[in-house]
């Protein structure tokens, strides 16, 4: 009898250790991917090398995605890709994606990038009917969020071509959106971007209250890149309103973090605000340092507008230097680019009334 019952709980204890084998293996198989691409989706451009090395995991069980799990981790890669500077794979990544198969909130994402490439690499028609595509979506979004994050990408690219009407439309709505969804997050970039027109337009009292409503909610909301865009901000009222104190424990602030985090469109940019920093308070050499490794940050991922900001500091460090040669060299860099760049500018409004036409008909 003792012996049948030990045999019994044997049999049992083997029954049981099958059990959650099998279940462990069915866990494994079912995981939720679709759970884990949320989650790096939320925080995707807080830490762009962790992301990316979750979405290389993700990519190696790729067979085991569903088709939707896969388009949504090739929008995300897509997205970390461009920002980490692999602009060319980004593109063609986004655009071998097919419209038709995917749903609006992914089609969303998809132009969003997209046009957001085009517009760097002065494709300005195709950035603006990529644009324009994504505005044509908004009635058919379940998700308010996405509605937020596309009239936010319109914003920055009506301001970029200067058609600052539309952008301050585009914001102001961008903000009603968030507002009622109580997106902390698209509120601190849609208040970024109002405020960075405020600035643009030297409108610096409400530029400053534009941007430290958005200090607010972007640190509420853990938006890293969007609060480092803008203390950037914040940096330039204060050197353009000659308060050179506040300026400098900004940048001292800000600097190291920029550098770590890696954009290298942000990294320029910063280098050449500290670079004009040191210009205001006469130490020439620090600002030639920051100039030249904001010139050779811009030249290395061919933004031209950041290489035109970087030549004309290098063309006054120079001059202030008493080194000519090398102060007409960047001068005239500077001026070349200052040309195109306004005749880019242009092209952008017309490449706008082009897409706007060629939409219409």
């Amino acid at each position: 009898m003792s012996q049948h019952k030990g045999l019994l709980m044997f049999k049992l204890i083997i029954m049981l250790v099958a059990w959650v084998y099998l279940n462990t293996v069915q866990a494994v198989d079912n995981k939720n991917y679709s759970e884990e691409l949320k989650e790096i989706e939320a925080e995707l451009l807080v830490d762009l090398p962790t992301s990316l090395a979750r979405l290389e995991a993700i990519g190696n069980e790729r067979e085991k995605l569903s088709n939707k799990e896969k388009e949504h981790h090739k929008l995300l890669k897509a997205h970390v890709l461009y920002m980490t500077n692999n602009i060319a794979k980004a593109k063609a990544d986004l655009e071998e994606l097919e419209s038709s198969q995917l749903d609006p909130e992914q089609e969303a994402k998809r132009l969003i990038v997209l046009s957001s490439i085009y517009h760097h690499k002065g494709e300005s028609v195709d950035a603006f009917i990529t644009l324009d595509k994504s505005l044509k979506l908004i009635d058919s979004l379940s998700d308010a969020s996405s509605e937020a994050k596309i009239l936010i990408n319109a914003v920055g690219m009506y301001k970029d071509a200067d058609l600052l009407e539309f952008a301050l439309e585009y914001g102001r709505r961008a903000i009603r959106v968030a507002n009622k969804i109580k997106d902390s997050r698209a509120m601190c970039r849609a208040t970024y971007e109002l405020g960075a027109i405020e600035l643009l337009t030297q409108n610096f009292k409400m530029a400053e209250n534009r941007l430290l409503m958005a200090k607010s909610y972007c640190e509420k909301s853990n938006n890293l890149i969007v609060s480092y865009a803008v203390n950037y901000g914040l940096m330039e009222l204060n050197l353009e309103t000659s308060n050179l104190k506040k300026a400098e424990e900004i940048a001292k602030d800000l600097y190291p973090k920029v550098e770590e985090y890696g954009w290298d469109v942000l990294r320029s940019a910063t280098n050449t605000l500290y670079g004009k920093l040191h210009l205001e308070k006469n130490k020439l050499n620090l600002a030639e340092k920051h100039g030249l490794k904001a010139y050779e940050l811009a030249k290395k991922i061919g933004d031209k507008k950041r290489t035109e900001a970087a030549s004309a500091l290098l063309a006054q460090v120079y001059s202030e230097l008493d080194n000519d040669k090398e102060a007409i060299k960047f001068y005239k860099e500077y001026m070349e680019l200052n040309v195109e760049n306004k005749t880019r500018v242009r092209q952008r409004k017309l490449a706008f009334d082009i897409a706007r036409r060629g939409n219409l008909n």
